[in-house]
């Protein structure tokens, strides 16, 4: 990532960023097609042609089936790093809207006591 050791650590943030960010867009597109007659299996297979990628593959498919325990990775955790990259977003100078609505909702999901299911619940 470059000479500075913390650069590796802006990266990590940026990926977990990435996934949050499909995370967010994966939840709400299949609410939207589910609320419009469409079932979740057949989007997700849709999903997968049209993307071709286990990240998809494999969110999807947990959250079609709602296996949310065990976490993969636990809502509280997701919070945290969220949380980790707006700070660095704003030490940079950098806006991350996507990041503060994924903040909102992991904070609701922990007040909401499921902080230890996995964070695409």
């Amino acid at each position: 990532m470059g000479e500075e050791p913390y650069l590796a650590n802006v990266a990590k943030l940026g990926n977990n960023f990435l996934l949050v960010s499909m995370l967010e867009a994966l939840s709400e597109a299949f609410i939207f097609t589910q609320k419009n007659g469409i079932e979740p299996q057949s989007f997700l297979d849709v999903i997968s042609t049209f993307f071709g990628s286990p990240i998809y593959d494999n969110y999807g498919s947990i959250m079609v089936n709602e296996e949310f325990e065990p976490a993969g990775f636990k809502m509280s955790l997701g919070l945290k790093d969220t949380h980790l990259a707006l700070e660095a977003a704003q030490e940079a100078d950098a806006s991350l809207p996507l990041a503060e609505l994924a903040k909102e909702h992991f904070s609701k999901g922990v007040e909401n006591g499921l902080e230890d299911l996995d964070w695409q619940r």
